[in-house]
């Protein structure tokens, strides 16, 4: 039988995407009353490993040059790698 693997953080993110469906619903008086959603624990999630500005622009400079936008997008926006390497850059913002 195939078993669906989901990471700690896709579980947080879709819960927490549920709460606030309820939470609009009972704004809205669409419904009463909303179901109890448990929080799973945020300990052990904690950003590690910071670079000082001058440190991270060094590392950057050493980089090979299909990884300098990469790294220098992650960096500005503080986005992590897995929320980054799925964008290939050809969706544009909003004007």
């Amino acid at each position: 039988m195939y078993q669906l693997q989901i990471s700690v953080e896709f579980h947080k993110r879709s819960t927490q995407l549920l709460r606030q469906a309820y939470a609009l619903a009972i704004e809205r008086r669409r419904i009463s009353t909303a179901l109890h959603i448990r929080h799973l624990s945020e300990n052990g999630n904690a950003r590690q490993g910071f670079f000082a500005d001058w440190e991270f622009w060094a590392v950057v400079d050493n980089l090979p040059a299909y990884l300098k936008d990469f790294a220098r997008f992650g960096y500005l926006t503080g986005w992590r790698r897995g929320e980054i390497a799925p964008f290939d850059g050809k969706m544009s913002m909003p004007t």
